[in-house]
């Protein structure tokens, strides 16, 4: 029999799918076949609905389903998990309706034959017409397009029921960071967003850099993405966390990457393998057990040079066992004040906002440093004061 390859690669939670079973009813190896695949079923589904069927035109038999996973995979892990020593299916597409599995007429000795988990409450919550509008004249479809356009979260849309079949995954992503974008336009006319900080966290291994930005985060609420093969598409997971962090970094990317990676421009683009990815992180955290005046060392020989660098890194850290409770006091302290001034600025007229900006372009010529003292310096946020 020659295979049909309409398996979908798109990553989704919700597939219908069809397996030929042939022109011979076998009941005994077909209820093998069941049993079998059910038991795949349970292991990453809480609803499902499967069925044999005869084809009025064909008079083949074959299994008819769907299935809503607990985590989003392609068609073809999907069936690599559920039909990998069964056999193959013929077709594993994303959903668009519970009542694919609902044909009567063609359904076969459902009492063996069909099997369910979950309520129909369930199936049409999850697989209702997106057209279809509730008792307050609005439909799904619509519910989507507020939320997209209103700034909610993937997470809030995701939330939706059946969003993602009001249109696709792909569509809401690139709508969500059109979005963003524009947001990104109207926020920091001139491209340069002043609060976006950079830190540096040197010290010994075992110091424990890593884990202090871990709780840091956990502190602030933040997500974080995380840089660690430097080698093979290292943006590919980047999204909308707050904290890109450069973990063990020792000048892997070249110096001009490197600049444009760690400056505050908001039109800057990441290099990644479906398509280069808009930064909308907040801070950069780069750890290191190299000194700062050792990073790119090679690249920055000249003093002119190495000021390059020293603009573009906010603060310099060097951190200990002893005082890494004590600096991740100091950066919660930090980023609350700087998150306090982003909003007043936001406040601000188009106007105003790119004479302030203006008044920054250059920046600050030398890092701050934390950590290298008893007792931490006063930091001051800025070298010049907001307008207001």
């Amino acid at each position: 029999m020659e295979k049909n390859t309409n398996i979908t690669s798109s990553r989704t939670s919700r597939f219908m799918f069809t397996r030929q079973l042939g022109l011979e009813y076998k009941e005994q190896e077909f209820i093998k076949i069941f049993d079998k695949l059910e038991d795949k079923c349970k292991l990453y589904s809480s609803l499902y609905q499967f069925q044999l069927e005869k084809g009025e035109d064909t008079n083949r038999y074959h299994i008819q389903g769907f299935i809503m996973l607990d985590d989003k995979m392609s068609g073809q892990a999907l069936v690599n998990r559920l039909d990998k020593k069964i056999g193959w299916c013929q077709k594993m597409i994303s959903a668009n309706g519970w009542d694919y599995t609902e044909k009567h007429n063609t359904s076969i000795k459902p009492e063996i034959f069909r099997r369910t988990r979950g309520t129909k409450l369930q199936m049409e919550k999850y697989f209702k017409d997106p057209n279809l509008k509730n008792d307050k004249g609005i439909s799904k479809r619509e519910i989507v397009v507020t939320a997209i356009n209103s700034g909610a979260s993937l997470q809030d849309i995701e939330n939706i029921d059946s969003a993602f079949y009001v249109f696709n995954e792909q569509y809401i992503q690139k709508a969500r960071l059109n979005y963003l974008q524009k947001k990104q336009i109207e926020n920091f006319p001139s491209n340069y967003d002043p609060f976006r900080l950079v830190f540096y966290v040197y010290g010994e291994s075992g110091s424990g850099k890593n884990k202090m930005i871990d709780f840091l985060a956990l502190r602030l609420k933040y997500k974080i993405a995380y840089v660690t093969n430097y080698k093979f598409h290292p943006f590919d997971e980047l999204q909308e966390q707050e904290i890109l962090l450069l973990s063990e970094y020792k000048s892997q990317f070249n110096k001009e990457f490197f600049q444009d990676l760690i400056d505050k421009r908001t039109n800057f683009r990441l290099p990644a393998r479906y398509g280069n990815k808009l930064v909308f992180y907040n801070y950069i955290f780069m750890t290191s057990v190299l000194p700062f005046n050792m990073l790119h060392n090679n690249d920055y020989n000249q003093i002119d040079n190495r000021k390059q660098l020293e603009r573009r890194v906010d603060y310099v850290i060097n951190l200990t066992e002893e005082n890494s409770q004590d600096i991740e006091n100091e950066l919660f302290s930090i980023i609350q004040k700087n998150e306090e001034l982003k909003e007043q600025f936001l406040k601000l007229s188009y106007e105003d906002k790119i004479n302030y900006l203006r008044t920054l372009q250059n920046g600050r010529k030398q890092p701050i440093k934390l950590g290298f003292y008893p007792i931490l310096q006063q930091i001051k946020m800025k070298d010049k004061e907001m307008p207001f």
